[in-house]
């Protein structure tokens, strides 16, 4: 009896990883998401665009954006669950020059295969932003 009940319990966490697995976003680690990542942390917008090209700055590479970014966690966001979306607050690691920045994002995939993603807030602390998420 004893064995059984520890193979149940076994199973069970099993299925139970696995369901989240099932749920798991894949559009976080999409190149055009890591992208707007790292240019939000930064504060890169078209204003500031213009600037850049106006006083002849240059701005990261494509490659050098997607190497400074990391998806480093995620978690449902139960307010936008739908019948045909699911959504979820990830948390990601921008590096930028010799500072680390984190950044949430509320990222929302629909079955249709696009998404759409809010950018929440950045701050140098893990802490302050896993916070927002309680």
């Amino acid at each position: 009896m004893k064995r059984i009940i520890i193979a149940l319990s076994v199973l069970c966490t099993f299925l139970l990883s696995s369901c989240s697995a099932l749920l798991a976003p894949t559009h976080a680690e999409d190149d055009s998401v890591l992208i707007n990542v790292y240019d939000k942390t930064v504060g890169l917008d078209d204003g500031v665009r213009i600037a850049h090209a106006i006083f002849g700055i240059q701005e990261a590479s494509r490659s050098e954006k997607l190497k400074s970014v990391e998806m480093l966690d995620w978690c449902l966001n139960e307010q936008m669950m739908g019948d045909s979306y699911t959504g979820y607050f990830v948390t990601y690691k921008v590096k930028v020059g010799d500072e680390t920045w984190y950044t949430l994002v509320d990222l929302i995939e629909f079955d249709s295969g696009s998404y759409e993603g809010k950018f929440i807030d950045t701050d140098r602390s893990l802490s302050t932003i896993q916070s927002m998420l309680y």
